[in-house]
């Protein structure tokens, strides 16, 4: 009984999530030009801002689970890079990567 439930409000919180994305991208559809690069860099400042607390809060919750910690952990700087790039778009693009390394018992 817990468990449907727990499935339950799962799903309403999907569809909750699906109907703003619809809603955003219905939004950023009627834009173009600069007022559409404006509200799109503004969205993918917001995303990158929550994923960096949702990485925070897995850090957090998590820290006994190695592997994820070392996932959130590399996860990390990615975003960070990203939200400088929002932040600042006068950057110039990357031109080498770090490589990752595999997590911990992962065979290529």
């Amino acid at each position: 009984m817990a468990r449907s439930k727990a499935l339950s409000l799962a799903l309403v919180k999907y569809d909750k999530q699906v109907e703003r994305f619809y809603e955003k991208r219905d939004e950023l559809a009627g834009l173009s030009g600069r007022e559409f690069d404006k509200a799109f860099l503004e969205q993918v400042s917001d995303d990158q801002d929550r994923g960096k607390e949702l990485i925070e809060e897995g850090l957090d919750e998590y820290r006994d689970d190695t592997t994820l910690a070392v996932f959130l952990g590399r996860t990390a700087p990615v975003l960070s890079g990203h939200l400088r790039r929002v932040k600042s778009p006068a950057l110039p693009p990357r031109t080498h990567t770090r490589p990752l390394l595999p997590l911990p018992g992962f065979k290529i």
